[in-house]
Formats: structure tokens, sequence, C-alpha cells
């Protein structure tokens, strides 16, 4: 179905449009000095487990190859925030 296609596509453009602000935001906090780069780094499992959650409801498939391809943009998207904060802070 067209309905159900278009649909689908613009959730996951506005979804993963929305996620790519998450280097732009943790700049921001590192700038005002709410985060440091240490606390990134200590915190990173955890973050990789919520990217984890989040893209397997991001993805409109139930299997894992799908969920994977969205969770490598996001980890690597964090991995700059975190390398981001640091250039900032200093």
């Amino acid at each position: 179905n067209i309905v159900d296609y278009f649909s689908l596509t613009i959730q996951l453009l506005i979804s993963m449009g929305i996620l790519f602000e998450l280097p732009v935001v943790l700049l921001l906090l590192g700038k005002l000095g709410v985060i440091r780069q240490e606390l990134l780094i200590k915190f990173r499992p955890q973050a990789y487990l919520g990217l984890a959650i989040l893209a397997a409801f991001l993805t409109p498939t139930p299997d894992a190859f799908t969920m994977c391809l969205v969770l490598g943009p996001l980890i690597l998207l964090y991995e700059l925030s975190v390398c981001l904060v640091k250039w900032v802070v200093q």
C-alpha cells in the first residue's frame, strides 16, 4: 500500500533527523558545562544499550540486521559527540 510506504518513510526520516541532532545537543551541553568527556566515556556502555533499545524501536522490521544498520550510525554519532565535547571544553 502506497500510504503505508509513505507513512513508514516519513516516520523513519523524522526519527533519524531528530537522532542526528545528538552531537549538537551534547556539544551544547558540553559548552554549558553540564557534561564532560569523562562522563560520556564513563557511561558509554549504558549509552550503547540505550541506543540499541532506541534502534530496536525505530526499525520497521523485527530482524537484528536492520537494527544494526540503524545502530551503527547512532554509535558513530555518539563517539563523534564525545570527541566534539572534548574539543569544545578544552
